[in-house]
C-alpha cells in the first residue's frame, strides 16, 4: 500500500498521540481509583501482611503486622480485631483467585482484650490459629509467677465482668486452633456462636483449645432459635468454668468431642436444648456433672459417648456422669467411672434420670450408688439399661427408681457373680 506525504503524517501523528495519552493514564489517577478499596473496606494493611508466613500457614495475617504486641499489658483488642476484618473481607473478595488472606496467625504472646472480638458472614472459612493452646495451665491471675509459658498464644480477657471473648455471628466454616482463651474469672463466656441464617453455623471445627477460668467456655445458640450447630472440637480443655460447652436452642445440632477435658468444672456438657452428639475418649477430673440434658427431642435427642473416663479426689464432692430428662436417647459404651467419693459420698448416684429419659450403658465400670430415676404418669417410662457391665457390689439395692420407671441388667458382674438378666419394669 502507497502512502502520500500527508497521509504518512496524519498517521504518524496519531500515534504519536495515542503513546503520549497511554504514558499520561499510567501516571494518572485513574489506575489508583481502580485499585482503591470499596468504601466499607477495612483500613489497608502492610505490604507484608499479604506474604506468606512460615511454618505452613500459606496465605495469612498475622495479629503483630496490625500492631498486637502479646506481652499481656498492651491492649490488643483493635489490632486484632483489624487484621480479622482485613482477613474477612479480602478472603470474602478475592477468595477465588487464591491470593486472599485465609488465615489470621498469633504467634506465641498473651493478647490482652477489653472488648469482644467479633466474626460475621464474610469471615466464613476463616481459620484463627495460634502456636499452642495449652496456656488455661497458667492462667496469670491464678498463677502466682504471672509468666506466661513459651511458645503459647492466650487471649487474657480485661473488659467488663460477664463479657464474652469472641462472637461468632453467620460465619459457616470457622477454625479456630491452638489458641488459649483465658478468662481471668471475669469472662461470662469464652466463643458463642449465633447463625442468622437458615443454613446454620455449619462445619465448625476447633482443635487444641483451652478455656480457663469463665462462666462459659462454649455457648451456641445465645440470641437465635436457628441452629448453631456441625461443631467438631478436637483436644480441647474446658478448665475451672461453671459449664464447658452449652447449648440453648432446639436447632443446636450435630456436635462431635474428641479427646477433649474438663477439669474443676460445675457442669462439662450441658444440652438445655438441642443434641446429636458424639463424644469419644472423653475425660473429666474433679467436674461436679459430666453431661446434662433438660429437653432433647426427636430430631435432636440422641447421645453417644464411648470410653469416657471420669476422674477426681473425691474430697468434695461425687460426680455425677449424667443428669437427664426429657425426650433422650444416650448410650455409653466403656464408660471408666473412678470410685473417688463413693464411701464418702454413698448417696450420691452416677445416673440421675427424670421423666421419659432412655439411657444405654455398654461394657462399663460402675462403682456406688447406681442410678435415681423419676417417672410421669404421662407418657413414656423413664428406663436405664446396662449390657456387659462391671459392677464392685450388688448394683440392685443401689438403683432406685418409682412407679413410673424401671431397669433391665444382662450379662452383668457384681463382686464376684454374675447376673444373667434381671429387670424391674415400670408400672
Amino acid at each position: 500500500m502507497n502512502f502520500s506525504k500527508k497521509q504518512f503524517t496524519t498517521l504518524a501523528g496519531f500515534m504519536l498521540l495515542v503513546a503520549l495519552a497511554t504514558v499520561l493514564l499510567r501516571q494518572s489517577a485513574i489506575p489508583r481509583l481502580l485499585a482503591a478499596p470499596a468504601p466499607n473496606a477495612p483500613p489497608a494493611a502492610p505490604k507484608s501482611a499479604t506474604a506468606a508466613l512460615p511454618g505452613g500457614y500459606g496465605f495469612a495475617v498475622s495479629v503483630r503486622q496490625f500492631g498486637a504486641v502479646g506481652n499481656g499489658k498492651h491492649n490488643d483488642t483493635a489490632a486484632i480485631q483489624k487484621a480479622i476484618d482485613f482477613a474477612g473481607f479480602h478472603h470474602s473478595q478475592w477468595n477465588a483467585y487464591g491470593v486472599a488472606p485465609e488465615r489470621v496467625v498469633f504467634p506465641p504472646g498473651h493478647y490482652r482484650i477489653t472488648a469482644p472480638l467479633k466474626l460475621g458472614p464474610a469471615d466464613t472459612d476463616m481459620e484463627l490459629c495460634g502456636a499452642a493452646g495449652t496456656g488455661g495451665w497458667t492462667d496469670p491471675v491464678f498463677d502466682p509467677t504471672g509468666a506466661p509459658p513459651a511458645g503459647v498464644s492466650s487471649l487474657i480477657w480485661d473488659g467488663p465482668k460477664g463479657g464474652t471473648m469472641l462472637q461468632v455471628v453467620g460465619s459457616g466454616g470457622i477454625k479456630i486452633s491452638d489458641l488459649a482463651f483465658l478468662g481471668e474469672g471475669k469472662a461470662g463466656k469464652g466463643i458463642t456462636i449465633n447463625s442468622p441464617a437458615a443454613y446454620g453455623f455449619g462445619n465448625g471445627m476447633f482443635s487444641r483449645l483451652t478455656f480457663s477460668h469463665m462462666t462459659d467456655g462454649i455457648v451456641c445458640g445465645t440470641h437465635s432459635y436457628i441452629c448453631s450447630g456441625d461443631i467438631s472440637l478436637l483436644d480441647t480443655t474446658f478448665q475451672n468454668c461453671h459449664t464447658g460447652f452449652l447449648t440453648l436452642s432446639d436447632q443446636n445440632l450435630d456436635y462431635l468431642f474428641l479427646r477433649c477435658t474438663a477439669v474443676a468444672c460445675n457442669t462439662a456438657l450441658h444440652f438445655y436444648k438441642g443434641g446429636s452428639v458424639d463424644g469419644q475418649l472423653f475425660t473429666t477430673y474433679n467436674v461436679h456433672t459430666v453431661v446434662q440434658i433438660d429437653h432433647g427431642g426427636i430430631n435432636a435427642g440422641t447421645y453417644c459417648f464411648d470410653s469416657m473416663r471420669v476422674d477426681g479426689d473425691g474430697t468434695h464432692f461425687r460426680t455425677v456422669v449424667l443428669r437427664a430428662k426429657g425426650e433422650t436417647n444416650v448410650n455409653f459404651t466403656s464408660l471408666d467411672l473412678i470410685i473417688s467419693g463413693v464411701h464418702r459420698f454413698p448417696n450420691v448416684p452416677a445416673f440421675i434420670l427424670g421423666p421419659t429419659a432412655n439411657v444405654c450403658v455398654n461394657a462399663s465400670m460402675i462403682t456406688g450408688r447406681v442410678a435415681v430415676l423419676t417417672g410421669a404418669k404421662k407418657g413414656p417410662p423413664t428406663w436405664i439399661q446396662f449390657n456387659n457391665c462391671r459392677f464392685r457390689q450388688n448394683p440392685l439395692p443401689e438403683i432406685k427408681c418409682d412407679t413410673y420407671s424401671g431397669y433391665a441388667l444382662s450379662n452383668c458382674v457384681a463382686g464376684y457373680k454374675m447376673i444373667h438378666s434381671f429387670h424391674h419394669y415400670a408400672k
